[in-house]
């Protein structure tokens, strides 16, 4: 699917919503410094929507790409992760 991400991660010395917290915080950072800088001709419907799903969140006031929760689970084998 094109619309969700599968992470997989250990963590060490931080929980896990820490890491996806700052994973998802630098991955959008870098998407919308793209975005900014290339001559997309749907540049600006692509930000409005951004800018609409956030209206959605009380915690962003700018724009929203990810969602605000986080679906995760432990793996504890390579069956269950694959």
């Amino acid at each position: 699917m094109s619309n969700h991400v599968r992470l997989i991660a250990e963590k060490i010395e931080h929980n896990l919503s820490d890491i996806i917290r700052d994973f998802k915080s630098y991955t959008v950072k870098v998407l919308f410094k793209v975005i900014a800088e290339i001559a997309e001709s749907k540049r600006e419907l692509v930000l409005l929507n951004f800018k609409q799903a956030s209206e959605k969140n009380n915690n962003n006031t700018n724009l929203q790409y990810w969602q605000p929760e986080n679906q995760y689970k432990e793996v504890h084998s390579k069956d269950f992760a694959f």
